[in-house]
């Protein structure tokens, strides 16, 4: 295994800014905007708070030969009752084609399905981001469908996202 998922500490801010929070590539097909060094800073000085809550499923990427965080992974809009969440990840730009995030996310699924007991994982992006797509695909995640249009990017477009799902007893 090359990474390691951890929970993020504030020591991580300039790995964080150095690799992926500050990279306008990163956030192309995303509505949010890169972040500032004070935002990361602010974020990451309030994490030991959001980790108090066990359901807290956020995690640094880190490179664990360099110690380095390529990037995040979580899960939200999540249902209890539902056992189904939204996975959400970002890989540095200098990372990317290495396999991270599908390394990553296949430790987080099944974690998610054999340890939390999700019984539904889902995942979007947008269409045009095709490496995503791979992602998904190489990670045996089902295409559901295409949601058109479903938000206005911030070039003013707006944006088709393909919707993705892995069942519990698809592993």
């Amino acid at each position: 295994m090359h990474l390691t998922l951890r929970p993020f500490a504030p020591q991580d801010a300039e790995s964080c800014l150095r690799n992926w929070a500050a990279d306008e590539e990163i956030y192309r097909y995303l509505s949010a905007q890169p972040q500032t060094a004070d935002e990361v800073r602010e974020w990451l000085s309030s994490a030991d708070e959001a980790y108090a809550d066990p359901r807290t499923y956020y995690w640094a990427i880190e490179e664990t030969h360099s110690g380095e965080v390529v990037g995040e992974l979580f899960v939200d809009n999540f249902g209890t009752s539902s056992r189904r969440c939204e996975m959400d990840w970002k890989i540095g730009t200098a990372f990317q084609g290495k396999g991270y995030a599908a390394e990553a996310a296949r430790a987080a699924i099944e974690y998610w399905i054999r340890e939390v007991g999700f019984h539904r994982i889902e995942a979007k992006c947008c269409t045009e981001n095709t490496a995503s797509e791979r992602v998904m695909q190489k990670l045996g995640i089902n295409k559901e469908g295409i949601l058109r249009e479903r938000f206005c990017g911030k070039d003013g477009r707006w944006h088709d996202l393909a919707e993705y799902s892995l069942l519990a007893h698809d592993l």
